[in-house]
């Protein structure tokens, strides 16, 4: 993780004034896919299902967050690739999770809210998980706080 996100997930726990956050794919940890520049590419017959992204393990206080999940896919708008999810790695708990499916090759979002009412740090995860039905690009994810 960068210098700037440091600074910035430390603003969170801090209640400071910054209130985004942006992780490129290719900066978290995955278990299938490649790095390609600054996303994540997951391919239907070279690689395996599972988790194209998982991770950053921010630490959050209690209030308000939305996270967005940047991503594409050639599959058609109906067709699932996969899912993402909230998970507390603090408490082993999954806050949400949300069906995603192809975009026709265009960029799209999911976004996701969701709020935290213990006072403690909790270590967050925001994950992709890809099917392996179609291939999908995971750009970027956002996390924003104060919503």
């Amino acid at each position: 993780v960068s210098l700037l996100a440091t600074v910035v997930l430390y603003g969170f726990v801090s209640d400071a004034f910054v209130r985004e956050i942006r992780y490129d794919a290719a900066e978290l940890p995955a278990n299938t896919g490649v790095r390609i520049d600054s996303y994540r590419l997951v391919r239907t017959g070279i690689d395996q299902p599972g988790f194209a992204s998982y991770g950053p393990y921010s630490p959050l206080r209690r209030g308000g967050y939305e996270v967005i999940f940047n991503y594409s896919s050639p599959a058609g708008l109906g067709v699932p690739v996969g899912w993402v999810d909230i998970y507390n790695a603090s408490s082993g708990d999954k806050i949400t999770q949300v069906p995603i499916f192809g975009t026709n090759d265009v960029d799209a979002e999911k976004a996701i809210a969701f709020e935290l009412q213990q006072s403690a740090v909790n270590y967050m995860e925001f994950r992709t998980y890809w099917n392996g039905l179609a291939d999908v690009r995971l750009n970027h994810i956002f996390i924003r706080s104060g919503r």
